[in-house]
């Protein structure tokens, strides 16, 4: 597993977040998730009537419910790439809180990117784009190495 960090005093501007969540979910086409005790709520790219990034909040809107993200809570980022339990490939970005919660989850599907079915190819294509935010001192590179497990 690769560690990058630590975690230090400093903490993502809101406009850094709001970048990488629009490139995550406008972009990457990645599927949004907040988890709360006991539910989970997830929002696909294509579900979306609005998309809403302030400087320090995000808002998507359906036509009955809509998910609102305030960044202040945001300490940390966390690229994960990890295999599921089932052995599937998991690669996330994660915005975490100052316990190490997750505020807000961005998953890669299946599919992305696009035209690409060889894993090792998507797992050095997440890997590469991650390691471009190493040195920042709220990113952690929590990346899945299939040689070592």
């Amino acid at each position: 597993m690769d560690e990058m960090g630590p975690i230090g005093p400093e903490k993502p501007s809101g406009l850094f977040i709001k970048n990488l969540l629009s490139e995550l979910f406008l972009e990457k086409q990645a599927l949004l998730s907040v988890r709360s005790s006991g539910a989970v709520a997830e929002l696909f790219p294509g579900e979306a009537k609005t998309f809403e990034l302030g400087e320090s909040y995000l808002t998507i809107e359906r036509s009955d419910w809509h998910l609102h993200i305030e960044f202040s809570r945001i300490v940390a980022i966390r690229f994960k790439m990890d295999r599921s339990p089932k052995g599937r490939l998991v690669r996330a970005v994660v915005f975490e809180d100052e316990l190490g919660a997750p505020v807000v989850r961005g998953a890669l599907r299946t599919g992305y990117p696009p035209g690409v079915s060889d894993p090792g190819e998507i797992m050095e294509d997440f890997r590469s784009w991650a390691k471009g935010f190493s040195g920042i001192s709220f990113v952690v590179l929590d990346l899945f190495d299939p040689v070592s497990g």
